[in-house]
């Protein structure tokens, strides 16, 4: 693919106390981290960069699945 970043996302399971899994991450292929915003520390999902629906999650409600955020 041409003009494709990308980054290594180290998890630390250590730190979490009770590690689950996002519901039907398979389906996602882009995922921000915003710093700013109504999502500050929490994530957005999308099919592709730049196309289709975002899904928007807060980190209370990461958190709530158990997935080990810190």
């Amino acid at each position: 693919m041409k003009n494709t970043i990308c980054k290594k996302l180290v998890i630390d399971r250590s730190k979490a106390t009770k590690v689950g899994t996002l519901k039907d991450i398979s389906l996602f292929g882009n995922f921000t981290f915003p710093t700013e915003g109504e999502f500050v520390n929490g994530l957005q999902l999308r099919p592709l960069a730049g196309v289709g629906n975002i899904v928007s999650k807060t980190m209370a409600q990461i958190s709530q699945w158990g997935v080990g955020v810190q």
